[in-house]
């Protein structure tokens, strides 16, 4: 029997489990009429600064002739002689060494390059901070548990969710490296958490808050609501990006670096810029002056790329809070503009066009996540029964009346 086929079949030992996960290696037996014994093991050796895992796998001797015992014994004097460690020395790791010195070092290069760094600083925000001290051996299911609990008390779903899903994934990855015995986070539960931000702005909304806003941090809002681009494809924009009645989109920032890559792969390609965001920037063109094709349309003071996080505390919040003193409208930021243009949008388009517009992979994303307006087919229906069951309520009321009479 095959290697892949023991997993398959971890009964077909002796009646037990025919592959013991731990410390001292595994043994299946092998070969259909002279049953052997085979053991697995692994390994690790360092290349170019990174650990690698290596399985080994080797006879140990025909199971007529050796007992169970006999052969684990016999594999683990192969594992102290050739590991880079004994399998009884593993070192007693914290998950904050874990993650950074095995589970990184394995994972990172599979993610984006410009979305690389916001994944590592989120997961070592939201996941690896809280615990990185605990050793692996120590974590269990019900701490684990109750600080997602406790996240959720506070956080949004998708917080919450991080440490749940990178948890597991890391801890996972402790197990099939043979540190731990088993993987605390894999049943963990995603508690109730706080609703959703699905804020949007009305259009007489809108008309309030631009006309209070200088010209530039107007023109990025009416392109933000419009056109929905995600803050990194905004301030990417060059000015050669602008082509007639359309806007290229081939770049990102994110944490003041460009990057050639976008979120989806509907996301690179063409928008359809309308004239008055046109005579928009023609308009800001003039008052910046860029000497090139090649300058940013929103620079920041130095004529780079805008570090989005620097734009949003220095620039947009302390505008947005006195408008929101003024006004009583507030939650806005770049998520809600991109919400209100899908939720205007679908008034005036289908789904499809409402997806192509904001560039997302799924409908259902654009669905139940940005537009946030009841349909008015929807709306329509609602009148329609309203008036169906009150104008039968009246009828029968009427009815009643002349037979009484």
């Amino acid at each position: 029997m095959s290697h892949s086929e023991a997993k398959r079949n971890p009964l077909h030992c002796l009646g037990k489990r025919g592959r013991e996960r731990g410390q001292n290696g595994s043994l299946e037996v092998v070969g259909k009429e002279r049953k052997r014994w085979r053991g697995h093991y692994f390994i690790y050796e360092r290349k170019d600064d990174k650990e690698l895992r290596k399985h080994k796998a080797v006879i140990l001797g025909l199971r007529s002739k050796m007992t169970r015992k006999q052969a684990a014994d016999a594999l683990r004097a192969i594992i102290a002689e050739k590991a880079e460690l004994p399998v009884e020395k593993q070192p007693d790791m914290t998950f904050g060494q874990f993650w950074r010195e095995r589970f990184l070092p394995l994972h990172q290069m599979k993610w984006k390059s410009s979305s690389r760094q916001t994944q590592i600083d989120n997961i070592e925000l939201y996941c690896v901070k809280p615990i990185e001290a605990k050793l692996l051996k120590d974590l269990d299911k019900f701490s684990l548990q109750m600080h997602a609990n406790r996240l959720a008390e506070t956080y949004s779903k998708s917080v919450v969710s991080k440490f749940v899903i990178w948890c597991r994934a890391i801890l996972e990855e402790a197990v099939d490296q043979e540190l731990i015995p088993k993987n605390p986070a894999k049943k963990l539960m995603m508690p109730e958490t706080k609703p959703e931000n699905k804020r949007f702005l009305e259009l007489d909304e809108i008309a309030i808050v631009l006309e209070r806003l200088p010209f530039r941090e107007r023109l990025i809002l009416r392109i933000s609501f419009i056109l929905g681009l995600r803050p990194g494809e905004l301030f990417a924009l060059r000015w050669n990006d602008v082509d007639g009645h359309s806007l290229r989109l081939d770049e990102e920032t994110v944490d003041g670096k460009m990057y050639p890559t976008l979120k989806t792969k509907s996301s690179r390609g063409f928008m359809a810029l309308p004239a008055s965001l046109r005579e928009g920037l023609i308009e800001w063109r003039e008052v910046q002056n860029p000497e090139s094709d090649e300058d940013f349309i929103f620079p920041n003071a130095d004529g780079g790329v805008y570090r989005l996080e620097n734009y949003r505390a220095d620039v947009l919040r302390p505008r947005l809070k006195e408008i929101a003193k003024e006004t009583g409208i507030d939650g806005i930021d770049f998520r809600a503009c991109r919400r209100t243009c899908a939720t205007h949008m679908s008034q005036h388009g289908g789904i499809k066009e409402v997806q192509a517009h904001l560039r997302h992979s799924r409908a259902t994303t654009t669905l139940e996540i940005y537009i946030q307006e009841i349909p008015k087919a929807v709306r329509d229906a609602v009148e329609s029964l309203d008036s169906a069951v009150f104008s039968s309520k009246a009828a029968f009321a009427e009815a009643k009346k002349e037979t009484v009479n």
